[in-house]
């Protein structure tokens, strides 16, 4: 075999304290240098970052370093996976960590049964340097369509969560939408796992995020609630075209329940209610729901918590397909 089995890409941008470590949990998974090649794609980065790397580089030959002007992460990744030659694709937060002792299981279980893709659990490494479990549990599952996981299963949608097919990707023409500032990472998942025809569910844990305590500050939640509404609107156009009303109907609910909780951290709610309201105007999905009847809903659940907002959608939907 003449290309690598697996490729590693690593957006880089300001990480001098965890770029090295995160490279040295893919060196440590015990594969042969010839099965896999790391591309890590440094965006512009203003610290010490890109001389780490190419001082590491410098050992592990196949390691390779490309370093270009900022233009954000979703530029970097898709970028990084036209130049990616491996048979699959596996995407890394530059300031986490694969779990070594987990890599090659899971990259054997996507090559035995020739997946698309296949999602795996994670855990948290805390800033006390405790782990915790990742949300959402994974158990094994069968060979499966992506339509059928999202529909039937809560599962973590970072790209990091998944490995993924690079001929896959490449004929589904998917890629990261470089206009978004936040939530880029949902968009595609949505798409991959619609457009998936094998793919498989692992118990093993493949991913460490490093949870940092930051404060979600009212101009970070304007942000990221902007960036959830134009996905949204995004979302009903492209999936409405193909015509599979009730993975659309998935879709608007569970980018509606992660909205309602970012609102909490935005300023002027009814201007964002608003915003929803306008995107939403005209889409009725397949059970004939008012969606104004929702908001006002979201807009009484105090505090914002999903579980809440969820339940009182599922009783809504009850309430109105009974009558």
């Amino acid at each position: 075999m003449d290309y690598p089995i697996i490729s590693f890409i690593v957006p880089l941008y300001n990480q001098e304290k965890y770029i090295i470590p995160s490279l040295k949990s893919i060196v440590d998974s015990g594969m042969s240098t010839k099965s896999y090649e790391v591309i890590v794609w440094n965006d512009g980065s203003t610290d010490n970052s890109e001389e780490l790397v190419r001082e590491y580089a410098e050992t592990n030959p196949n390691i390779c370093l490309i370093s270009q002007s900022n233009h954000g992460v979703s530029h970097s990744r898709n970028q990084a996976l036209m130049t990616a030659t491996g048979e699959y694709i596996w995407f890394v937060d530059s300031d986490d960590l694969v779990n070594s002792k987990s890599v090659a299981e899971i990259l054997n279980e996507a090559l035995a049964d020739n997946l698309d893709m296949i999602g795996f659990n994670w855990k948290s490494l805390l800033p006390d340097g405790k782990y915790e479990q990742g949300i959402h549990p994974l158990h094994n599952s069968p060979i499966q369509t992506g339509r059928n996981i999202y529909m039937s299963s809560m599962i973590t949608m970072a790209p990091w969560a998944f490995l993924y097919k690079r001929e896959f990707l490449l004929k589904n023409r998917l890629s990261f939408p470089e206009d978004y500032k936040t939530c880029e990472d949902i968009q595609f998942n949505q798409k991959a796992l619609f457009l998936a025809t094998k793919v498989r569910l692992s118990s093993q844990i493949g991913y460490i995020y490093r949870h940092m305590h930051e404060s979600a500050t009212k101009g970070h939640g304007n942000r990221v609630v902007e960036d959830q509404i134009r996905r949204l609107k995004d979302e009903i156009a492209w999936f409405r075209d193909k015509k599979d009303a009730a993975y659309l109907e998935t879709v608007v609910y569970r980018n509606l329940r992660e909205i309602n909780v970012w609102i909490a951290w935005a300023d002027n709610e009814q201007q964002w209610f608003g915003e929803i309201k306008r995107v939403l105007k005209g889409y009725k999905p397949p059970f004939g729901l008012d969606f104004s009847t929702v908001f006002i809903g979201l807009m009484k659940c105090f505090p914002r918590e999903v579980y809440y907002v969820q339940r009182w959608i599922n009783r809504t939907r009850r309430r109105l397909q009974s009558e």
